[in-house]
């Protein structure tokens, strides 16, 4: 019962969702595509340049427990992955150029 009803709130809330667009309060949206291009361009380098700092993650593991025994781990995955972020970076990029998100306004 209440899968169903986290089921029909999920719904509800995406059904509810009002489309974005970025726009800048001097330009509008006439500049919106070559900024948001420069962002995204900006945004993965950065996530690049996270992955070339990060040790690569092929060796494995070994660990030894508390009780001696000794546990190979033969591909360690991290929680986070260097692109995890880039909409975030992107995000952050545009809102420093002045940009905001704003409805779409209907036609």
């Amino acid at each position: 019962m209440r899968a169903l009803a986290a089921c029909c709130l999920a719904a509800a809330a995406l059904g509810g969702c009002t489309p974005l667009q970025w726009q800048h309060p001097l330009y509008g949206t006439t500049r919106t595509e070559a900024d948001l291009a420069a962002c995204d361009h900006a945004a993965f380098q950065e996530a690049d340049r996270y992955i070339s700092s990060q040790p690569y993650p092929a060796f494995p593991h070994v660990y030894t427990l508390p009780n001696g025994q000794r546990v190979v781990d033969p591909a360690p995955q991290f929680a986070y992955t260097p692109y995890a972020n880039v909409s975030e970076l992107r995000s952050f990029c545009m809102r420093s150029k002045g940009y905001e998100l704003v409805p779409v306004p209907e036609s």
